[in-house]
């Protein structure tokens, strides 16, 4: 292994070390039955997923948000569900709809935006 890969390595084991911390203590915080999770099925979930797993923690519902009729998020998100054993919702709804009723409330919930 390369110094610049040895270093990789070790920049990921310590991601991977503190997400397993985090989702630990939101473990030991939250009861089962609250725990849910925003599922897209990109790498950031499905991280999330796998580490959870690795911790023994468990999600009551999976949530995926699909906009339109030709979502790639719905089939990665139903695949990693599938994979995981979670129940799984799948939310339809319209670009406007988020918009327009949706985003204003998460907006004020969250305090923040980020129009990425």
């Amino acid at each position: 292994m390369t110094s610049s890969s040895s270093l990789d390595h070790q920049k990921a084991e310590e991601c991977r070390r503190r997400l397993c911390m985090s989702l630990e203590r939101i473990k030991e915080t939250t009861h089962p039955e609250h725990l849910a999770l925003i599922l897209s099925g990109g790498v950031d979930t499905c991280a999330i997923l796998h580490a959870a797993a690795s911790v023994q923690m468990e999600f009551a519902v999976a949530i995926t948000v699909v906009i339109g009729n030709d979502s790639p998020d719905e089939a990665f998100a139903t695949r990693a569900a599938l994979e995981h054993n979670l129940k799984h919702v799948i939310v339809r709804m319209t670009a406007d709809t988020l918009v327009q009723e949706y985003l204003p409330k998460t907006v004020k919930l969250l305090e923040t935006w980020d129009g990425m």
